[in-house]
């Protein structure tokens, strides 16, 4: 009913009562309390007379750090192609015109956004089918790599669980191992210690992926 009833508002932009009863073949004490919570959720809107407004949901629009505000919209794709491209810092700073500084913050807050984005992606899973970690070291630092679905994920500390996690299958570990091989080759600067998560997580991000591809990817996640 609450769907049904929702869907026919949102149809119709604006009814009274009366005019859905026949429609819903509902009564009117079946199809007040529903509209109530409809109003209560903020998905319509009463005006005074009775009628009810259809009231459109609004996402949250994810607020970007302060220097973005200051490029123009050029810019801002240079920069995202030139990342993806997988530039260094001081290349893309020369091809702009701008400060190793800026373009770092622009490169780091990617990587948080694919490390946050794939984490959220492992959390749910885990939930679902808790998983022994395999832990490997880059710096002497501890990491943490879970296998889901063919694709490797990592998180900078042990997830917990009240329930028995399983060991990865034997096929599972070779092809985790193989992906872990290339991420020796790609994390080996001392420069990456401080958000060491964040550089595995693009690292494992670029994998087998195009330029498009990445470049489709980033996009979506800001």
């Amino acid at each position: 009913m609450k769907n049904k009833l929702l869907k026919l508002c949102k149809r119709l932009n604006k009814v009274a009562i009366e005019e859905i009863t026949p429609i819903l073949q509902a009564t009117r004490g079946e199809i007040c309390p529903v509209l109530e919570e409809l109003v209560i959720e903020g998905r319509l809107n009463l005006r005074e007379d009775g009628v009810y407004f259809y009231k459109e949901k609004q996402t949250k629009k994810q607020e970007l750090p302060l220097f973005f505000e200051f490029r123009t919209k050029e810019e801002l794709d240079l920069i995202i192609r030139c990342f993806c491209a997988d530039l260094p810092c001081t290349k893309t700073a020369q091809i702009l015109d701008l400060s190793n500084g800026i373009i770092e913050k622009f490169n780091q807050f990617f990587r948080k956004q694919i490390y946050e984005n794939q984490f959220a992606e492992l959390s749910n899973l885990y939930f679902l089918q808790p998983q022994t970690p395999r832990i490997r070291k880059f710096f002497d630092i501890p990491v943490y790599f879970y296998f889901y679905d063919n694709r490797t994920f990592v998180s900078g500390e042990a997830l917990k669980t009240n329930l028995t996690p399983k060991t990865l299958a034997k096929s599972e570990d070779l092809k985790f191992r193989k992906t872990y091989l290339k991420l020796t080759r790609r994390i080996n600067h001392h420069s990456m210690i401080s958000f060491l998560s964040y550089y595995i997580a693009e690292e494992i991000w670029r994998i087998d992926k195009d330029f498009e591809e990445l470049y489709e990817n980033i996009n979506r996640l800001h």
